[in-house]
């Protein structure tokens, strides 16, 4: 066998190693390639998931806003709950104030109407003294201390029915202009001023009933 032969034998070895390191290579590529597009869609979808995860908190943390914004809402509620109930009782006690008001002004009225009758009886003594002026002094004597008797009671009663008309005042200062509660205020309010024209007209006939007296006795004083 020549040399060259022996050479040309050993060249085809080596190609034929190359060859099969060759295949070899190729085939970890593939390999490799395969594993490298697994890993890239292992990796897309654990980005996928990812982003559903960050959806997810995203939503949560929306979720928890409006979670803490109803929170704080209900204690609101709660708390004007609380003060509505506190508000309702305080209006119940005014309204009891109102109501036991009405009752101390029907007492009014009716000393009111007592009083109109007192100073009734006086104005018909006058009535009867100016038609007989030649009666006897004791009746003109006991028409003076009626007369006393009854500025004394009148002079009580507007004591009295300023202070309850004060109070009246000062108990529906705070209340509702609004409602039931504000209308039963004005019936209160109109029944005042009602009470204080009576006794405006009262004191007035008071004090024509003393002039007339008084102008009685300078005449009988006279005779």
């Amino acid at each position: 066998m020549s040399l060259e032969h022996v050479s040309l034998r050993e060249e085809v070895l080596q190609l034929k190693e190359r060859h099969l390191h060759f295949m070899e290579l190729k085939d970890s590529y593939k390999e490799a390639k395969a594993e490298r597009e697994d890993v890239k869609r292992k990796n897309e979808a654990l980005m996928n998931k990812i982003q559903g995860l960050s959806n997810e908190v995203h939503k949560e943390k929306h979720l928890m806003i409006k979670y803490e914004a109803l929170k704080a809402s209900n204690e609101t509620l709660g708390c004007d709950s609380a003060a509505m109930a506190k508000d309702l009782v305080e209006l119940n006690l005014e309204i009891g104030v109102l109501r036991k008001g009405r009752s101390q002004n029907k007492t009014l009225q009716e000393k009111m109407n007592d009083l109109q009758s007192m100073c009734d009886e006086p104005l018909r003594e006058r009535n009867t003294a100016v038609q007989n002026p030649n009666g006897d002094q004791d009746r003109m004597n006991s028409l003076n201390v009626n007369n006393v008797t009854v500025h004394n009671d009148f002079l009580e009663f507007k004591k009295t029915f300023g202070e309850k008309r004060a109070q009246q005042a000062k108990n529906t200062a705070d209340q509702n202009p609004n409602g039931d509660l504000g209308q039963r205020v004005q019936e209160d309010q109109d029944r005042m001023n009602g009470l204080n024209v009576m006794i405006v007209a009262v004191d007035n006939d008071f004090l024509e009933h003393m002039k007339t007296v008084q102008e009685n006795q300078a005449q009988q004083a006279r005779r």
